[in-house]
């Protein structure tokens, strides 16, 4: 008969796969229909487009959509990874922390990011690295959690390495402001450079 404990733990491990699962659909459900061209408009165009009211809507879309195959791949491991870690190690404020990074990470890359609209969850999955990384200085955070984290961060960097994206310009930009609680946060922006992406006076009229 299985260990009552180990059953539990055993059900808490799938559980906490479910939100990371339904996340990976959804960023090839949207990457699918971008390239299928059924709606017939870009969704690039539903990224963060920095200072611009209308580009405040790429908060919301922005970590979904993705420029190519290669850029969508180099991100599906290591947002899954994270947020299976995140919702079995945090399940108490694991939703609550997700909507914090996400929103937070996309209105940064809306205050200082550069003219050109910005897709991609790269900003998500550094906000949740950055999660666990300074959560070791406010909880006994086992080392498991840490060695979690890094090899995100390991398997990310290493994907992209060997899939570079020219059409993509990452700029990498570090925001960190202490608040009540000294955290700091740390996000990596995506960048689209496509014709017509760029915001010039013709493509906001």
């Amino acid at each position: 008969m299985l260990n009552p404990q180990l059953a539990y733990e055993r059900k808490r491990l799938w559980l906490a796969m479910i939100p990371s699962v339904v996340m990976v659909v959804l960023l090839w459900l949207f990457f699918v229909i971008d390239v299928s061209g059924i709606f017939r408009f870009p969704l690039y165009r539903l990224g963060i487009l920095p200072r611009e009211v209308r580009g405040l809507i790429g908060v919301l879309f922005s970590p979904l959509l993705h420029e190519s195959f290669s850029h969508l791949l180099s991100n599906t491991l290591p947002i899954f990874m994270l947020m299976w870690s995140l919702f079995y190690f945090y399940r108490s404020i694991a939703w609550k922390s997700l909507l914090i990074l996400w929103i937070l990470s996309g209105f940064l890359t809306w205050l200082i990011g550069r003219d050109s609209y910005h897709i991609g969850s790269s900003g998500l999955i550094f906000g949740l690295m950055f999660f666990f990384v300074f959560q070791r200085y406010f909880s006994q955070l086992h080392s498991s959690h840490r060695t979690f984290a890094y090899c995100g961060f390991c398997i990310w960097e290493f994907v992209l390495e060997h899939f570079p994206i020219r059409s993509i310009c990452r700029c990498s930009s570090f925001v960190g402001r202490p608040s009540g609680r000294g955290r700091q946060w740390n996000y990596r922006c995506d960048c689209l450079q496509k014709s017509g992406a760029s915001k010039s006076r013709e493509d906001l009229e």
